[in-house]
């Protein structure tokens, strides 16, 4: 049996977007030195609950081969989505109105399939919070229809 581990640095995730049903292309990086300084692109992960997607920094891309197929994964640190207050996603900033996410060292870093990698997404560090962070749901208009369909099932 032969194995063989190859790591990547891009990676192009093609994904149609909510409010023309066109297909679009993020191009997505990791790299511990881009330009002189880590590059670790953030990301909106499928799982078993569409009700439930994980946000992610991605920490490694590679493919992992075995007898010549090839499985292609992603090592991401997960953000955590329920916070001090253990309820999903209910905290949303009142300056700005973006939604919280959480740092937790505990929450071990997990491997997913690239496949499974629905689009990239822009998280930006709460300056005022350490370990909080901000989902940026108008960098386009497919981030923010699919922010607000997500969070309408939340909001109170």
């Amino acid at each position: 049996m032969s194995v063989q581990l190859t790591e990547h640095r891009f990676l192009k995730i093609h994904y149609e977007l909510k409010e023309t049903w066109k297909q679009t292309t993020d191009y997505l990086l990791c790299s511990p030195d881009f330009h002189g300084h880590p590059r670790r692109d953030c990301v909106v992960l499928a799982t078993d609950d569409p009700a439930k997607p994980v946000f992610g920094r991605l920490l490694l891309l590679f493919t992992y081969t075995v007898d010549n197929v090839k499985y292609p994964l992603a090592l991401v640190e997960p953000f955590d989505g329920q916070g001090q207050h253990g309820q999903w996603w209910l905290k949303r900033d009142i300056d700005v109105g973006f939604y919280h996410l959480y740092s937790n060292p505990h929450i071990p870093s997990e491997i997913f399939s690239i496949y499974s990698i629905i689009r990239g997404a822009l998280i930006v560090p709460d300056f005022t919070k350490e370990g909080e962070y901000l989902i940026v749901d108008v960098v386009d208009a497919d981030m923010f229809l699919r922010i607000k369909e997500l969070f309408s099932r939340v909001e109170m």
